[in-house]
């Protein structure tokens, strides 16, 4: 009697019937899958300033089981999307489609910004992480 308290047959079936691989903590790899599909709603202006190793990198390091539900419908900055895809919004626009004065203004500021919360901004470019990643 004791060990049926401590041991639900029926509950125990009903969570062997949970699919093991569900969704895992939305990470880089999703939000790879996310930039990935925002990329394929850039028109040609933006991508041409986008290296195509960029794109080879989110592709080969993306989530393919990642589900992207983006509402394009909508403007950019109100879309419902994962941080680290604004983060990486943000870079690629620091990192490629500013000039390089913008690129510095940018990155000072930022590093103000953050310094004055107790963050550290990162300098790093995206071509250092295409770089690390190969």
């Amino acid at each position: 009697m004791f060990k049926e308290k401590l041991f639900d047959a029926a509950l125990a079936n009903k969570a062997a019937e949970i699919p093991v691989a569900i969704t895992p903590k939305p990470g880089m790899r999703q939000a790879f899958a996310e930039m990935l599909e925002i990329l394929k709603h850039c028109n040609d202006e933006v991508m041409s300033c986008i290296p195509e190793r960029f794109v080879t990198i989110l592709k080969k390091h993306m989530d393919p089981n990642w589900v992207v539900n983006l509402d394009f419908s909508k403007e950019l900055k109100d879309i419902d999307m994962l941080v680290d895809t604004r983060v990486l919004l943000h870079w690629i626009h620091r990192d490629f489609l500013c000039s390089e004065t913008e690129r510095e203004q940018i990155i000072e500021k930022k590093t103000i910004e953050a310094a004055a919360s107790g963050e550290i901004y990162p300098t790093i470019s995206l071509y250092e992480v295409m770089d690390m990643l190969g």
